[in-house]
């Protein structure tokens, strides 16, 4: 009997261990202390018994099924664009008892999950005092002593750098320090991680800010002392989709909670949900341009609630083996239009409109939150510089603008290098945007990759945004940058002085290099660039970056913009491909500080032996490297060819049962180039692509073994080289059929 029950226990699930999204609702929902929970997934049950219209008496709450955080689906508000929307009433609300009511010497805990449309941070609503979006309150008081308000805290037209606060008594008073009487902290961390946000110094850093497209998950815990005395206590945190603890964002000890007259029988017990703009004029906002605000998982409890699982198991993902088209993930011409050019900046559509985002430009994927991003545009085809992500965790995946592209766009032709001017002499381009603090937008080609030490995405050069369009020019102070995805801000980074300079030798137009290549190690967090010319190690602290130079030669990759690089962690080998070329370093000997010691590297050839139907340069391609089956997976526009390591020969992969794979169509892209929006990732059992901006994502789950198209009868087998797995022969094949 005891090895019995043993044995159980050792099957259930331990901390750390995956869950779906469902399963982490369900035990948190169920957890003792809870009072009410709501997945808000039935439209006739969850939602429309409890809500409101909006000023004009039109309801603007529904059910959104492909929006959501678990279950069936979420509580979507859909704000309209003026002169049709109803002014401060915008949307309505949504108010739901506790099932249970919170009196003096009392503690209760509140949580719920949110998310913004870019739009709703972009738009200049013009509303003088914020909007409002959620209450914990008396019955139906919106506005009485005994509530607890949060809304945004707006003091300029920069509505994308909107923060929550919390006040009660109608707004009498603030929850903030010092009675809202300067110094003051309009958030507070208190002892704990977290922000203290100081009127008067506002920052990303200091200050929690609204992320567009993402769920943000609000917790508060609110002590009940004696109401009219200085004992209560309220508590917020903020965790980011993804995040595995709290950021403490309101912390009152010692808070004065009054009521409206009902003295020590009044009572907290009621949650509200809602978009209200006090003050706003119908006819502002941004024209013809809808908002969304999104909310899931309420849960009120007498304990405390865990924070939501950042280790879910992809469920939403198909499970069939082969190609499959995730739905309602096109950036461009889908049910919600995301692209920058056609959604309220017409600046930056350029000569190839919405086609422009992915002119030879790749992506990075997210391993911390396991999502797809690009970042791209450049010379003339798009002068934007924000990024499109698609979130594979979600369920099903979503797709969103994670930034807005800055403006004013980068001017014209210009000539004066001391002005952040990439300028051979003749021509040259900008390499920031109209406001000097961001990069212009650029064909990023292969120049971009994620830094899992720094959250952060990595970009060095590329060819930038003019008529002409130039590379970048990165000298110290040129064209490195970091954008941070715990703040969505750009930095711009500079050679940290103790290192190598991968720039220093260029002269005339060899400096303008449009794409070089990048990979990561997320063994030792070291970065790798290749300029096309040598080989790098680098590492970003703050924003300063250290090169360590591994080589010195290197074949005629330096002639093309159109190859790709990937490292192999396993192998301890940096592969390049493209230009009728595959060849690779030997990166054993770099130390786990990313430094180099040992004798000059050198590239080693190996064969482009491929399929008649795949081209044969290799050019352009997705490459990428797939840990479960210890392989090199490379896109090139219609097929997946993997590389077997082992024997040195390529193969291509045969689609299974499910035959809807990507459609051809590097005729209608702007250089048919994929590079990193081709990414693959044991996290996903698979790969996904983004391949044409007006199409849905693609998403092929892979096997974990088996046969895959041969070009040529394998060889006899041979011993395995260090790093493979198995004994020798075809280990690492891909099964997908």
């Amino acid at each position: 009997m005891y090895v019995v029950i043993l044995l159980l226990l050792l099957l259930l699930p331990t901390a750390g261990w995956s869950l779906t999204a469902d399963q982490d609702f369900t035990a948190r929902c169920t957890a003792a202390g809870v009072t009410f929970c709501t997945g808000l997934n039935v439209l006739a049950t969850d939602v429309t018994p409890f809500t409101s219209p909006d000023g004009g008496g039109t309801t603007r709450a529904d059910v959104d099924t492909s929006v959501k955080t678990s279950g069936a689906g979420s509580l979507r508000f859909s704000l309209p664009p003026p002169p049709t929307h109803a002014g401060q009433n915008i949307g309505g609300q949504w108010l739901h008892s506790f099932n249970d009511a919170f009196g003096q010497n009392e503690t209760f805990y509140a949580q719920f999950r949110m998310r913004l449309s870019e739009s709703m941070l972009a738009t200049t609503w013009d509303t003088n005092s914020g909007w409002k979006f959620a209450m914990l309150t008396r019955d139906d008081s919106v506005c009485g002593n005994l509530a607890l308000v949060w809304k945004t805290y707006q003091n300029s037209l920069d509505y994308t750098r909107t923060f929550p606060i919390g006040y009660t008594e109608c707004g009498a008073r603030g929850l903030y320090t010092n009675n809202g009487v300067p110094p003051t902290l309009l958030q507070q961390k208190g002892t704990e991680v977290g922000y203290n946000c100081s009127y008067g110094n506002i920052n990303e850093t200091d200050c929690f800010y609204f992320k567009p497209n993402e769920w943000m998950t609000f917790y508060f815990k609110v002590q009940l002392g004696t109401f009219g005395d200085a004992n209560s206590t309220i508590e917020a945190w903020v965790a980011r989709e993804g995040a595995t603890t709290w950021s403490k964002w309101i912390h009152l000890p010692n808070f004065v909670i009054n009521t409206d007259g009902q003295g020590a029988s009044a009572a907290i017990n009621t949650i509200v949900l809602l978009p209200y703009m006090t003050g706003l004029d119908i006819t502002t906002g941004a024209a013809n341009k809808w908002s969304y605000m999104w909310f899931d998982e309420v849960i009120i409890s007498t304990s405390p609630i865990a924070i939501p699982s950042a280790n879910l198991v992809a469920t939403n993902l198909p499970a069939t083996l082969g190609w499959h088209s995730l739905s309602n993930t096109a950036l461009w011409n889908g049910p919600v239009e995301y692209c920058a050019c056609e959604d309220g900046y017409p600046e930056v559509c350029g000569a190839s409109n919405c086609k422009g985002p992915f002119a030879y430009s790749g992506g990075i994927f997210d391993t911390s939150r396991t999502k797809l991003l690009t970042y791209g545009g450049g010379h003339n085809d798009y002068y934007g510089n924000e990024q499109y992500v698609w979130n594979l965790a979600a369920n099903p995946p979503t797709v969103g603008r994670l930034t807005n592209p800055t403006l004013p766009i980068a001017p014209g032709e210009c000539e004066d290098p001391t002005v952040d001017c990439a300028d051979d002499g003749t021509h040259g381009c900008m390499i920031t945007n109209g406001t000097g603090s961001t990069p212009n937008s650029r064909h990023t080609g292969d120049s971009i990759q994620y830094d899992i030490a720094n959250d952060a995405l990595i970009s060095i050069g590329g060819n930038l945004a003019c008529v002409i369009g130039y590379g970048g020019l990165p000298e110290p102070a040129g064209d490195m940058w970091k954008f941070s995805y715990a703040t969505n801000m750009w930095s711009r980074l500079t050679l940290d002085g103790t290192g190598d300079n991968p720039f220093n030798y260029f002269s005339g137009s060899e400096v303008y290099h449009a794409s070089d290549l990048m990979g990561y190690d997320n063994v030792n967090n070291c970065g790798y660039y290749h300029n096309r010319y040598r080989l790098y190690t680098f590492k970003v602290t703050g924003t300063s970056i250290k090169f360590d130079q591994l080589s010195t030669t290197t074949l005629s990759l330096q002639a093309s913009y159109l190859s790709a690089g990937v490292l192999d962690p396993t192998a301890r080998r940096f592969y390049l491909i493209g230009n009728s070329e595959f060849t690779y370093y030997d990166i054993s000997g770099v130390a786990a500080d990313c430094s180099y010691g040992g004798a000059a590297l050198t590239e080693q050839p190996l064969s482009l032996t491929l399929a008649p139907s795949a081209d044969p340069t290799m050019s352009k391609a997705g490459f990428q490297y797939y840990a479960p089956l210890n392989a090199l997976l490379a896109w090139v526009g219609n097929d997946i060819m993997q590389y077997d390591v082992a024997h040195d020969h390529w193969q291509k992969l045969r689609v299974g049962v499910n035959t809807v794979s990507p459609p051809s169509e590097h005729n209608l892209l702007v250089g048919g180039i994929t590079f990193g929006r081709f990414q693959c990732d044991e996290d996903i059992g698979g790969c996904v692509l983004a391949y044409y901006p007006a199409n849905n994502i693609y998403y092929i789950r892979l096997g974990a073994y088996g046969t895959a198209e041969e070009i040529t009868p394998p060889p006899d087998p041979t011993p395995t080289l260090p790093g493979l797995r198995g004994a020798g022969g075809w280990s690492g094949r891909v099964f997908i059929q």
